[in-house]
């Protein structure tokens, strides 16, 4: 007689998907029968039936997924937290990750697991010898934009929209069809401040929202660093790295204004995050003589290979939203494989997003405003923004690592946590 698998299912994000189902999600793999094309979704998975357990996962990994097997117990945990599972199992060195665009199966017999690769990012590339025509990829991507968003529309009619507007071209380009498609829609910044001023990226992005007609809800902030929110942040954001740690602060302040300005109902935030990994669009950025957010000194094709490669570890968004319970909803999400397709040689050009997304503006004052020298968000004005407050404090790359090891150290039966991260992937084997 078969025995079956406890599963201890800790999920609670929202899963998402665009022009499929979740259950032709589940069907195509289990059955096998999905050809080469992507499936489209934020999304975390466990489905089982008399033989078998299957967790799934989004193709760019955008919806965590780490589990623990248990075998003397024959439970099965998952869910989407590190924290949550590393708590339930009290055994954070044992905890795995499902790869994007990977499913595990589980015997639940013998509870032999299988670890399959449904889709491949890596293998989206230009195709060898074709000429780019920029108009007609604009037009491509236009297309997919207005379904995404018609779409979103249609399945949230009850729901409120808030764009993350940075005052940059990417969030400014959600903010645009949000505005054409959406209902209940307004656009929301952030800045800190010591004097009462406010970042340079904040008044563009006030100016920005004005311009689109789009209600403009500031979140304006006293610049201190307070521990308490930063080892929230660590948990959520479910890293430990400086980068990432900084953008999940910003947002969490955004997401906490959000909660207290709708204490129900769905809020769907937008925001313009992916773009940045699809064209390779990060530099390091110095403060005070130090040198933050190195990169790695290869060409930008390969860059941003490894920067989509990386979409699988962090929460800075949709875990941080998440904890104030908001929904992530990332439109970018849908045009992997049109960036991906795109040529070393555009790549590689300085002005790369320029050429590819300018256009989508479609609004000559907004792209006047757009086209004003930003910042990184979290960098924001002349104080270094939320780089700069963590400078100030002392709150190092290092400092952060220490304080990631010291909230998974309860967890962990040989005292000390292992590598979760390791290049630039959470680790999917023990």
């Amino acid at each position: 007689m078969s025995l079956s698998v406890k599963i201890n299912s800790l999920l609670s994000l929202p899963n998402q998907f665009f022009e499929i189902t979740q259950r032709e999600v589940i069907e195509s793999v289990v059955q096998g029968t999905r050809d080469e094309s992507p499936i489209y979704g934020q999304f975390s998975l466990v489905h089982s039936d008399a033989r078998h357990v299957w967790l799934i996962r989004d193709r760019l990994g955008l919806n965590k997924l780490f589990y623990v097997v248990d075998r003397d117990r024959r439970l099965l945990t998952v869910g989407n937290s590190i924290y949550d599972v590393a708590s339930a199992t009290q055994d954070f060195n044992r905890i795995v990750s499902i790869p994007p665009g990977h499913f595990l199966k589980i015997d639940q017999d013998d509870l032999r697991e299988e670890l399959i690769c449904y889709y491949d990012m890596s293998h989206v590339l230009p195709v060898p010898g074709q000429s780019f025509d920029v108009s007609d990829f604009h037009r491509r991507v236009d297309l997919r934009l207005a379904a995404y968003f018609t779409e979103l529309n249609a399945a949230n009619p009850g729901a409120t929209f808030a764009v993350c507007l940075s005052g940059g071209l990417d969030s400014t380009i959600v903010a645009s069809y949000a505005k054409r498609f959406l209902k209940n829609v307004f656009a929301i910044t952030f800045s800190s401040t010591t004097h009462g001023d406010v970042s340079e990226d904040f008044a563009a992005a006030r100016s920005i929202a004005e311009a689109l007609g789009l209600e403009f809800f500031p979140v304006v902030k006293e610049r201190r660093m307070e521990i308490n929110r930063l080892q929230a942040v660590l948990r959520h954001c479910q890293d430990w790295r400086d980068f990432n740690v900084h953008c999940a602060w910003l947002n969490d302040h955004l997401g906490e204004a959000l909660r207290e300005r709708y204490p129900s109902g769905d809020v769907i935030v937008l925001t313009g995050d992916l773009m940045n990994e699809y064209v390779a669009d990060y530099t390091p950025v110095t403060y005070r003589n130090t040198v933050y957010y190195p990169q790695p000194r290869v060409s930008r094709e390969r860059l941003r290979r490894f920067f989509v490669y990386g979409l699988d570890t962090s929460d800075r968004e949709t875990g941080i939203f998440h904890r104030h319970g908001l929904i992530t909803a990332q439109p970018y999400s849908i045009l992997a494989e049109e960036y991906l397709r795109v040529p070393a040689a555009i790549i590689e050009q300085p002005q790369c997003k320029e050429i590819l997304n300018q256009p989508l503006l479609g609004h000559a004052a907004v792209q006047k405003l757009v086209g004003r020298a930003k910042t990184r968000a979290q960098v924001g004005g002349k104080d270094g923004g939320t780089l700069g407050l963590f400078h100030d404090n002392g709150i190092t790359q290092g400092v952060l690592r220490e304080h990631w090891e010291q909230l998974f150290t309860p967890f962990c039966r040989e005292g000390k946590p292992r590598e979760i991260i390791v290049s630039g992937r959470y680790r999917s084997e023990n």
